[in-house]
């Protein structure tokens, strides 16, 4: 062998510096694994076909695939364990999973309550509760007429209205306002056309209460003038020499009352006792100048005085004819509470409820 053949087979990876020829054989094995297994023993092969991964340890740790790269020391420690990658965030999906059923069960379970609610509708408006309500027109209505025969008894025109009559008004109007306020607190009133209906009846009972306060503040100005203009008894018989000053005196004490009467709130009061209160003081100056010619009559200026009187009396008969009229007075006063009287509305109201009622 020459020089050259030797130092060729010394350079050799079997025969590296240090190593004698018998070391070449343990380096088979290695070389042999790194070679395409044979698929007729199911065997494969290690880095050409495994999936390349990379995932952490269980320690956090970073762990190299199967193309090679390294494991780091801790990885090492789990994977030879044999503890599984993921262990515990497949457990958390696990968990999560659980619980999206768990709420979704819980949602379909209220979404069925709902279903049933809207079907069902325990808040809708009954029978009963229409019923309810029909009854609780029919005592709107009862205290309705109470008041109308109190404003009778207040206005009676015997002269005998007093403050207890004015006082029984008023806590019957107050009833009255209280009662419409509790109606809207009725389950029937949940129903918009019973509420379009009840809402025009409050409307219209507060202009009502409006109206019987106005009458209730206006009688005792009006029951005084009344008496004074009325009562007649004070006068004696027209031949008696002091017929002339007892007429004066009752004219000035109905002028009097009508004048304080024209004062109260009520329109129709105030206009009707107005007017009469100027005519009696047309009256009261015709009265003044036939006192001063039957004083001072005599013979010399009798013919001149009897003149004066008839004229004075022609004039007396005119402010008759100007005295506003009683009767047209009470059909103002009829028709006044004619438009402030709820009497309609409360009519709609209870139509309303009778035809829901013939619906259920």
């Amino acid at each position: 062998m020459s020089d050259d053949q030797q130092n060729f087979d010394n350079n050799q990876p079997g025969n590296a510096p240090g190593n004698d020829a018998q070391s070449a054989p343990q380096n088979q094995p290695m070389a042999q694994s790194n070679q395409e297994a044979d698929p007729a023993q199911g065997q494969v092969p290690f880095d050409t076909q495994a999936p390349t991964q990379s995932y952490a340890g269980n320690d956090g740790s970073y762990m190299g695939g199967n193309d090679g790269s390294q494991f780091n020391q801790g990885a090492q420690e789990n994977y030879g364990t044999g503890q599984v990658p993921f262990a515990d965030v497949k457990e958390h999906e696990q968990e999560a999973k659980k619980k999206t059923i768990a709420i979704i069960v819980a949602i379909i379970a209220v979404i069925a309550i709902v279903a049933a609610l809207l079907v069902w509708k325990p808040w809708g408006v009954k029978r009963a509760d229409y019923e309810e309500a029909v009854h609780a027109t029919r005592l709107l209505e009862e205290q309705k007429a109470t008041i109308n025969e109190y404003i009778g008894k207040l206005y009676k025109g015997d002269k005998s209205s007093s403050s207890q009559d004015a006082d029984k008004l008023k806590q019957a109007v107050n009833k009255l306002d209280k009662m419409t306020k509790d109606f809207g607190s009725l389950k029937a009133v949940k129903d918009s056309a019973v509420k379009d209906k009840y809402q025009a009846y409050s409307d219209k009972e507060q202009s009502y209460k409006t109206y019987v306060e106005g009458l209730i503040d206006s009688a005792p100005a009006y029951a005084k003038a009344e008496k004074a203009c009325g009562d007649t008894s004070k006068l004696t018989d027209s031949d008696s020499e002091d017929y002339i000053e007892q007429l004066n005196t009752f004219i000035g004490s109905c002028k009097t009352g009508l004048e304080q009467a024209a004062k109260v709130p009520n329109k129709t009061i105030s206009e009707y006792t107005s007017q009469a209160g100027k005519v009696m003081g047309k009256l009261q100056d015709v009265m003044k100048q036939m006192t001063d010619l039957i004083n001072n009559l005599n013979a010399s200026n009798a013919n001149d005085s009897l003149t004066k009187m008839e004229d004075l009396q022609k004039e007396a008969s005119k402010l008759e004819r100007e005295t506003p009229d009683f009767n047209e007075f009470n059909a103002k006063l009829d028709k006044e509470k004619e438009k402030a009287t709820p009497e309609d509305s409360l009519q709609d109201l209870m139509d309303t409820l009778n035809a829901r009622l013939a619906q259920k």
